[in-house]
């Protein structure tokens, strides 16, 4: 007897002929990384993105706008402008001030060699100065590590302005400085200039690079202090 309204198909193909379907395809990420930049990486790079973004067919309505992204890149640049100025200011002002404390000192030690003098080493009138009179002699065995240590760009290219605060007892001050790429393992502290005073420019850099600054404070009977804390700054 028919068997009516039966359907019977067989296309010829076992299961899994057809292949499996095609994979969808890998979307491309950016590394932005943007915690490892330095201001002057992430500056370069967000102002390299600016130029590329002008004009760009592929993404005609970047977010933000352009008056947005650009607007922040400004404020951005300006503060680091301004750092820059108030770091140059302030090692300017330390080589001023260094220059004048050097004044105050050689006054002193006219005035003190003065009244010894005057008063022919008598100690009750040495008193009234109220200079220090030498106590018994005792001897240095350390100095402190030098303090607030700064670096700005110098005045000529391949120059950076340094300088600390003075360390009591110091006859000289020894500068270090090795280049400061970050991600990089820094090589070996190249020696800069010994400077009597607490204030330097350390030359024959590569103009525009980062390099860090140490300094040592040498004292009376060869002493030695520890090294300071580093600065970092960018060549002029």
């Amino acid at each position: 007897m028919p068997n009516y309204g039966a359907v019977h198909y067989n296309s010829g193909a076992r299961y899994g002929d057809a292949g499996a379907p095609p994979k969808p395809k890998r979307m491309s990420k950016f590394a932005l990384n943007l915690e490892n930049l330095t201001d002057v990486q992430l500056l370069a790079l967000a102002t390299a993105h600016k130029e590329a973004m002008v004009g760009n067919v592929n993404f005609p309505t970047p977010d933000p706008t352009a008056a947005a992204y650009d607007a922040d890149l400004q404020l951005f640049d300006d503060s680091l402008g301004e750092i820059a100025q108030l770091l140059a200011t302030l090692a300017s002002k330390y080589t001023i001030k260094a220059t004048r404390r050097a004044k105050v000192e050689a006054n002193l030690t006219k005035r003190g060699s003065d009244a010894e003098d005057t008063s022919n080493g008598d100690e009750a009138k040495m008193q009234t100065t109220v200079l220090p009179l030498q106590g018994p002699r005792t001897t240095i065995s350390s100095m402190p590590a030098p303090t607030t240590v700064v670096a700005s760009t110098g005045d000529h290219e391949g120059e950076m302005d340094v300088g600390c605060d003075a360390v009591p007892r110091a006859k000289s001050y020894l500068w270090q400085y090795r280049e400061q790429i970050d991600g990089q393992v820094p090589g070996p502290w190249q020696s800069g200039p010994v400077a009597g005073i607490s204030t330097a420019t350390i030359k024959n850099l590569v103009s525009g690079r980062r390099y860090a600054v140490r300094v040592q404070a040498l004292g009376p009977n060869e002493l030695m202090s520890p090294w300071s804390d580093i600065a970092v700054h960018n060549a002029a």
